[in-house]
């Protein structure tokens, strides 16, 4: 728990004092902002939530109000981002994780609803190949010029998740099955 929030002050702070939140400087955000190193917190602070939700008291189910109380902060927070704050680099990570917990204690059936385990499968394709779908629908759009802001966000969204689906069903399965299968020793 200590690393995790270690690497998360380091992270959040470096990103400040390296680009003061100026994303001007391209380059460097290339390299420094798409490092999974950067990310990495992200990824602790998703296993300190699994940590935590195992070592909650399962009597605390009576707080049925804490996953509104969550959202509210989320929304809050997306709603009033300050100038000098940015939330790609994962700064909101922990407050999501405290939303993540409180549904999962109050209500875990809600984490088994179908289209929501499915977007779970399907969620590293999402997270892999954001980048390459965002550019080629921003391209497509450019081109031709369908869609507004907001349609063209909800194009891409779609895009993204037929893609990272397509990948799932044809490279994801396939391999993992194939990793799982014993080798033959001769």
């Amino acid at each position: 728990m200590v690393l995790t929030i270690l690497f998360f002050i380091i992270t959040q702070v470096s990103i400040f004092y390296f680009f003061k939140w100026d994303y001007t400087q391209t380059d460097n955000w290339n390299f420094f902002g798409y490092n999974p190193i950067i990310h990495f917190h992200q990824f602790l602070i998703g296993m300190a939530g699994g940590f935590i939700f195992k070592k909650t008291d399962p009597a605390r189910k009576k707080y049925k109000i804490l996953p509104l109380v969550w959202f509210a902060v989320i929304l809050l927070l997306l709603n009033m981002k300050p100038e000098t704050a940015d939330y790609s680099a994962g700064l909101l990570s922990p407050v999501f994780m405290l939303f993540i917990i409180s549904v999962a204690i109050t209500n875990p059936r809600i984490l088994n609803i179908r289209p929501l385990v499915f977007l779970g499968e399907i969620s590293y394709g999402i997270y892999i190949l954001q980048f390459p779908v965002t550019a080629f629908t921003e391209h497509f759009n450019y081109l031709y010029k369908i869609f507004s802001k907001t349609g063209f966000f909800f194009f891409a969204l779609a895009t993204l998740i037929l893609v990272a689906t397509l990948s799932y069903y044809l490279l994801e399965k396939p391999l993992l099955k194939k990793m799982r299968k014993p080798a033959l020793v001769k």
